[in-house]
């Protein structure tokens, strides 16, 4: 889903426009992205004698990977609910810096398990028949991501480790014994 933006003119107080989308950027980066998308598009920057990179750091106070990837984010997850600027971060550009790219100052985390970052990574990846089905309750979240290879299933196997791993050496005892008895 394609984010619409409008376009802003360069006579508006670019400082007033800016203040309620970097204020509530944290919990929910919309509003942020819409702005961002929009002064880019409508080359501002260049009308004030900025390059891209001055303009971000200097009107949108973060570097511009961080904005290009805010944008993406949002692009990504779509518009139906508030996004918290790191979730729009993890979806937002992936991969590694290239060589000799300066590295975006973004925070970035491994995993999760929220149906938002879900079809997030379903729509990304290029599973939007999957990321459908879950929008239109058809599936869960989960199911949808385990299908798709996001999310491993927890096998009996998986969580009879895991016990073992915390049981007591008592347990494990008896345990053991138990099973030994079961098996003769």
């Amino acid at each position: 889903m394609t984010v619409q933006f409008t376009k802003y003119d360069a006579t508006h107080d670019l400082g007033t426009m800016l203040e309620e989308p970097l204020k509530s950027i944290e919990q929910d980066c919309r509003a942020f992205a819409k702005v961002a998308r929009d002064l880019k598009l409508g080359y501002l920057w260049e009308r004030m004698g900025l390059s891209w990179s001055e303009f971000c750091k200097r009107w949108l106070t973060h570097p511009p990977e961080f904005v290009e990837a805010v944008i993406a984010g949002v692009e990504a997850i779509g518009e139906e609910f508030p996004i918290p600027v790191k979730h729009a971060l993890i979806l937002g550009k992936h991969g590694r810096p290239k060589k000799g790219k300066e590295k975006a100052d973004v925070v970035r985390f491994n995993y999760g398990n929220s149906t938002a970052y879900i079809l997030a990574r379903l729509d990304r990846d290029g599973r939007s028949d999957l990321a459908d089905q879950v929008r239109e309750h058809q599936l869960t979240g989960r199911a949808a991501a385990i299908e798709a290879g996001i999310i491993k299933p927890t096998t009996p196997l998986i969580r009879l480790r895991r016990a073992w791993k915390t049981a007591s050496r008592q347990e494990r005892k008896q345990f053991l014994a138990e099973i030994r008895k079961e098996e003769s």
